[in-house]
Parts: structure tokens; sequence; C-alpha cells
């Protein structure tokens, strides 16, 4: 099913409405702020400031004949400590696991992030054995990042993750791709989109 933005929400109120809940994951400074800004807003804010407590965007589109309302929520990095992760991740619908490219650290953090998630959410492989997953390498503006790009895969192969996309916030690279590949799965395999 393919998804665009709705130009005018308030054309149709008889349209059936639905909610995507996505978590953006991983830790501070990887840029999961900047990700969301970008795709929901088309925007770009250089100046960096730490999210201390769970927020969220909201970017309508369109359904079929309906509108889906797809929520992607910006969790603390620090979160993944404090416990209450299990409490953000209730009725999500997927994940997208984001690290820096310039910063190894972040990556491997990645598979904590992921176990958290799959843990909370009782996952063992949706649909074909396909976790509603994606990793996110974000800053690939920044020069001298790690070439590392095959050892990703891999790890998404490893852990039956949708995807692998580097991206940059800053330059709008593959940003779009990566969030419609996760949405379309879950339109294809969660029984409250697909059945």
């Amino acid at each position: 099913m393919l998804l665009s933005t709705v130009e005018d929400p308030t054309s149709s109120d008889n349209m059936a409405e639905l909610d995507m809940k996505i978590m953006v994951l991983g830790d501070i400074g990887v840029g999961k702020t900047a990700l969301i800004r970008r795709y929901v807003d088309s925007e770009y804010i250089p100046e960096y400031k730490i999210t201390v407590d769970l927020d969220f965007k909201q970017k309508q589109m369109s359904l079929g004949d309906g509108k889906l309302n797809l929520q992607l929520w910006d969790v603390p990095g620090n979160e993944r400590f404090g416990g209450l992760t299990s409490v953000y991740y209730k009725y999500s619908h997927g994940a997208i696991v984001t690290f820096d490219l310039a910063r190894r650290e972040t990556f491997l953090s990645a598979a904590a992030w992921l176990g958290d998630y799959v843990t909370a959410m009782e996952l063992g492989g949706g649909e074909g054995g396909v976790l509603p997953v994606v990793l996110v390498g974000n800053k690939a503006d920044v020069e001298n990042i790690s070439e590392a790009s095959q050892e990703y895969v891999t790890w998404v192969e490893d852990n039956k993750m949708l995807a692998f996309y580097e991206v940059s916030a800053r330059d709008d690279t593959n940003v779009d791709a990566a969030v419609k590949v996760l949405v379309d799965h879950v339109l294809a395999t969660d029984s409250v989109f697909s059945g």
C-alpha cells in the first residue's frame, strides 16, 4: 500500500483514521530528534539540545480511503538505563534503532536497545521471522566515518531486522526511505492495519 502525505487533512471528516506508533531509539547524541524533525517537518536544526523527556511528533498520511497518523516517539538516550522503556514501548508497532556513524560505541549500544525493545514487546520475529525494526546509521554527512556498512548489514540480517540505512538528517539523505520501509512492513504484517 503506498503512502503519501495528505494535502488537505480537513477535506474529508468521514475518513477512517489509524494511529501507528514507531519508537526511535538510541544513545544520547545520535540524532534521533534531528531525524524525526527532518521526516515530519522537513527541517534540520543544527543546535543540539538533549532530549530529557519522552516526546513525539506526528505526520498524517493518506492510506487508501483513510488516514494514517504516524507517530514517531523520541526516547531519551539515557532511558535504556531508567527502567521505563517497557512502558514507553507499549502499543508501539515498530522501532528505528539509531546510532552515530562517527561514534562506534553507539553502534555497539544498538544491541542493547534492540534487546530492550524485543523483550518489552515480547517479539520473537514478526511475519516471516522479521522484526519490525530498522537500523539507522545517522550523520552520513560527517567526514571520517567508519566504512563498516557490510558489518551493519550483516548485523541486521543476524538479528532478523528489516534493513540498514546510512542517513543524514542534515542533508536529508535516506531519511524518508528508512521510515517508509518500516511503515510499509507494519502496514503489510500488523493485523491492526492488514486485517
